[in-house]
């Protein structure tokens, strides 16, 4: 099983959730008596809980696995510019990566949550903000042109559309 596929933990949490019920039933036939029929009786519900809890182990997980990814290339990032061995034109491109990086990362999550309060709360999404901000066209570089009236995030060693550059 890969643990960079968040499929596999979707796959896996429906698979426990079953399994999990199924043994529950196992275990109460097998006890028999009241408590084995209070078993039974519980499975389906302790089955869906433990289902639930590693489908949200398996979020924090890739949460923290994406951010431990991060962390380790600014870090890596950092080795290199410290290098004498690289010229300036090797350490910009670089930094603009790693500025291009976040960007897309930032984007990500902006979507993820965009997703999740949609889905929670459907008609409390201002669609003119927060919705279309993942769709604001991008430049050939990768970067957000300005929309009117908001500006587009600057960051350091990065072309910004409200300096010109």
């Amino acid at each position: 099983m890969r643990p960079s596929d968040s499929r596999t933990g979707e796959t896996l949490s429906r698979a426990a959730g079953v399994s999990g019920g199924t043994g529950l039933v196992f275990v109460g036939q097998t006890i028999g008596g009241t408590w084995g029929a209070v078993i039974t009786y519980l499975s389906p519900a302790l089955g869906y809980l433990i289902g639930y809890a590693l489908l949200r182990w398996n979020a924090w997980a890739d949460r923290r696995q994406r951010q431990r990814a991060m962390i380790e290339f600014e870090k890596d990032v950092d080795d290199a510019l410290a290098s004498r061995a690289l010229s300036e034109a090797q350490k910009q491109g670089l930094l603009d990566g790693l500025a291009q990086i976040k960007v897309a990362a930032a984007m990500a999550s902006l979507e993820r949550v965009r997703l999740s309060i949609q889905a929670s709360a459907p008609g409390q999404l201002d669609s003119g903000h927060l919705a279309n901000a993942v769709d604001e066209p991008t430049s050939s570089d990768g970067w957000q042109s300005a929309p009117s009236g908001r500006p587009s995030p600057a960051l350091p060693n990065q072309p910004h559309a409200a300096d010109g550059s």
